[in-house]
């Protein structure tokens, strides 16, 4: 729910987000633009990790990428990363 709560937050409020609520320039939302649009949209596979993983599904959302890629990259990454955490418990 985090990860489509931040995608729409991007989606609908990117320049709000960035300039008044992050203390952002727009260079600085053009610098995390190029470097999402760098590694393309397979990076929403790693949308699990610590501290880049909201950047991610929010630039996701400023960058308006289809939302059902979107949904299934993300959760697709979530559950291999969930099936691993129960592989490592069950061993």
């Amino acid at each position: 729910m985090g990860s489509i709560l931040n995608y729409f937050a991007g989606f609908f409020g990117s320049r709000l987000i960035f300039e008044k609520y992050l203390k952002s320039k727009q260079a600085d939302l053009e610098k995390g633009i190029s470097k999402f649009n760098k590694f393309g949209k397979i990076s929403l596979f790693f949308a699990w990790l610590p501290i880049i993983g909201d950047p991610l599904t929010l630039a996701a959302g400023v960058l308006k990428i289809n939302f059902y890629y979107f949904f299934m990259a993300v959760s697709i990454g979530k559950v291999i990363r969930y099936l691993i955490i129960i592989k490592a418990a069950l061993t």
